[in-house]
């Protein structure tokens, strides 16, 4: 599954266990302006280095799977969890152009009258 949102917020490894540790990250999804979407996302292990580089605030695309499981607590009662497991974090932010640097004639035009 795919998503696209806004980077706003990046937790700290957490080392779990140890064999096992985990990164979460926020995305706010704006799909609807008026009720904005904040969606929690971890990465593990190997993963956990996904959103480094990555500054809040920042359009990205996350790939990921829907995971769920199912908890039985000491007292008997089941409760049912899902995760959101983040394998692939990409910045959709690309860099501007500009034309500065482009010959200009008097008037402001881009000369485009090439020696070749």
């Amino acid at each position: 599954m795919n998503i696209q949102g806004k980077l706003i917020h990046v937790g700290d490894v957490q080392q779990i266990t140890g064999n096992f540790s985990k990164r979460e990250f926020v995305v706010e999804i704006a799909d609807n302006p008026m009720y904005p979407q904040e969606v929690l996302f971890q990465c593990v292990n190997d993963r956990t280095n996904l959103v480094d580089g990555i500054s809040v605030g920042s359009q990205i695309e996350v790939t990921f799977n829907l995971r769920g499981r199912k908890w039985t607590s000491p007292k008997g009662e089941v409760k049912w969890f899902n995760t959101l497991d983040a394998w692939q974090v990409k910045a959709l932010e690309l860099a501007t152009v500009t034309t500065t640097t482009l010959d200009q004639n008097e008037k402001g035009e881009i000369d485009n009258d090439l020696p070749f």
